[in-house]
């Protein structure tokens, strides 16, 4: 059994620059507010398989999450993957043109890696929700991120910047 929670958002930039923006491991810190230091495990350079592990201030504690891209087709689709003990998280993202943006479509699905059990779908659901906040939280300080860079107005201000 396992659990699914459907995404969707619209962002007012092309497909390439939002893709540009989810595939840049590197600089998660800078463009997610929850992510407090990043660590590339291979392999490089980034692309399907490659995995990474992040650390993310809960309400308490560090904690260290490891991610891997399952499916890296730019700039159409990007998955990532997370495998705990109990749990396996798959979170595929799918870029679509729309008008002067991009349309993300995404999918949290939530599924037990052991036999199932009443137990264990008792978790699936919180776990899913958890899952699904977090990432929709990412994805729209991802359309945040993107959106600034991609407004002329921004950019205008930015070479006026370089040219003082």
């Amino acid at each position: 059994m396992s659990e699914h929670d459907k995404l969707s958002l619209f962002v007012n930039a092309p497909p390439v620059a939002v893709f540009s923006v989810l595939a840049d491991v590197k600089n998660r810190t800078v463009i997610l507010s929850g992510v407090r230091k990043v660590r590339l495990s291979g392999p490089l350079p980034i692309d399907a398989c490659s995995s990474f592990r992040e650390w993310r201030r809960d309400s308490v504690r560090l904690s260290g999450i490891v991610f891997r891209l399952a499916t890296f087709n730019p700039p159409r689709e990007i998955a990532l993957n997370q495998r705990g003990l109990v749990i396996e998280v798959n979170m595929p993202l799918r870029l679509e043109p729309d008008h002067d943006g991009t349309h993300l479509t995404g999918q949290v699905t939530v599924s037990s890696r052991l036999i199932p059990s009443p137990l264990l779908r008792l978790i699936e659901r919180p776990v899913s929700r958890y899952w699904s906040r977090l990432f929709e939280t990412d994805l729209m300080e991802i359309k945040k991120y993107v959106e600034q860079r991609a407004n002329p107005v921004w950019r205008a201000g930015l070479r006026s910047k370089h040219d003082a």
